[in-house]
Order: C-alpha cells, then sequence, then structure tokens
C-alpha cells in the first residue's frame, strides 16, 4: 500500500486531528515533515472548517486536494491553513488552483468573491494569494472597467475596496513601464539607486522626458521615476 492510500485508513495511525465535530486518524510519520508547527502544534483545529482540514490532510498523503465546492473560499482558505503551519508548497498549490480557477471565470461572481476574500480577510503586506488575484485582474482590467452595467459587482467592490484599486492600478503602470524599457531602438543607462527596485529588474533602463520639463529644464526621469539633468544622467551612460 503506497502513501496516498493511507489517508482514511486507520491502519498504523498514530495520531488523532479534530475540526469541529469531524476527525482523522492519521500518521505522524507522514504528517510532521511536511508542516513545521507540525510537531509542536495541538492538532484540534480552531477558526477554520472541516473541508478546509480535510484538503490539507489530503494534501499531506497525495500532494493534491479536491477542490471543485465553492473553489474560490476552499482554495483561500486552505492556503491560509498553509500559512499558519508553515507549508510553502500547499500555498503555491492553493495559489495555482485559485489562479486556474480565477482564469475561466473571471467574467463572473467568482472574481469578485476572489477580490474580497483576500482583502478583507488577507493579513496587510505582501501576499501571493493577493498577487494571484491582482494578475488575473489586471489581464481583464480594460473588459471589466468599459463595461460597468456588465460587471457591476466588480466596480462596486473596486469603490468599495480602494487599497484593491490603487494595487491595480500601481501593477498596470508598472507593466506598461516595463513594456516600454523594452522598446527596440532606445538608448539605455544604468540606473544607480539601488532602491529602485523596477530599474534593478529592467537595468540598463531608458531615460523618459519628465512631465515637469520645461524648455528651460529639460529633465528626464528613469523608469521608477526619479528625475535629473542630462547633465546628471550622462556619466552612466
Amino acid at each position: 500500500m503506497g502513501v496516498k492510500g493511507l489517508f482514511g485508513n486507520e491502519r498504523y495511525a498514530d495520531f488523532t486531528m479534530q475540526c469541529e465535530t469531524r476527525k482523522w486518524k492519521v500518521h505522524k510519520a507522514i504528517i510532521c515533515p511536511q508542516s513545521e508547527e507540525g510537531a509542536t502544534q495541538c492538532f484540534t483545529f480552531m477558526e477554520t472548517t472541516p473541508d478546509v482540514v480535510n484538503a490539507m490532510l489530503t494534501y499531506f498523503y497525495t500532494h493534491d486536494y479536491y477542490d471543485t465546492k465553492v473553489e474560490v473560499l476552499l482554495n483561500a482558505r486552505v492556503y491560509g491553513l498553509a500559512e499558519q503551519y508553515l507549508c510553502e508548497p500547499l500555498k503555491d498549490l492553493a495559489c495555482k488552483k485559485l489562479a486556474s480557477h480565477l482564469d475561466a471565470e473571471w467574467g463572473n461572481a467568482q472574481l469578485v468573491l476572489a477580490v474580497e476574500t483576500v482583502y478583507n480577510t488577507e493579513p496587510k503586506g505582501e501576499s501571493r494569494l493577493r498577487d494571484c488575484v491582482l494578475a488575473v485582474v489586471r489581464q481583464h482590467i480594460d473588459q471589466l472597467l468599459r463595461d460597468p452595467a456588465m460587471y457591476p459587482d466588480f466596480h462596486a467592490t473596486a469603490r468599495e475596496t480602494p487599497s484593491f484599486l490603487v494595487d491595480v492600478l500601481i501593477g498596470r503602470y508598472s507593466l506598461q513601464t516595463e513594456a516600454d524599457a523594452k522598446a527596440p531602438g532606445v538608448a539605455r543607462i544604468r540606473c544607480y539607486q539601488r532602491n529602485h527596485h523596477l530599474c534593478a529588474k529592467m537595468n540598463p533602463v531608458p531615460l523618459m522626458l519628465s512631465k515637469s520639463a520645461t524648455k528651460q529644464n529639460v529633465l528626464l526621469r528613469c523608469p521608477t521615476g526619479l528625475e535629473g539633468t542630462f547633465d546628471q544622467w550622462k556619466q552612466y551612460l
């Protein structure tokens, strides 16, 4: 019998895990090595649901889980549980499943549910789950914004969640700037600002005429936004 066949099989099981009224007989040798918290945490799960716990335990035995029931909420909650128990591969899988589902369902309520879920329940700061949702939104943002009558829930959510809208716009600007920087036939320099992550990713970068430039004061800016005169920039050509 392989490892997959042991899930749900009480033979040789040496630990019980519980969520609400549901219990699972599991094997420490399989569970603990896959979660950095597994060896020390109490395995009575609180503030989650049995279907989410079952998905995580299924993953520990099979490296996959079944996600056809309300995919957005399940995958988001699996990601959260995997983050709590420090299981990076499961976080990756939850993001992959969520992205696949949203790619196919971006035009309906599932995308709005995903935005509301990650922005209202996820901790602030960097989040792969949030990045996953933003990637899908940015891919279809022109169509979503162009037709409010067809996507009223998306527009309502965008108005009610300013941080989401800001993230969309920042990412859209970065993508456009990166595309401009890769255009052929453009002279480039090496941006000298170490904290310019966008420039560091694209170096060497093109200089663009700043919007604040005048005939008397010609200012050039890098893709990240630092402005300077030609004399200030030319040493980096």
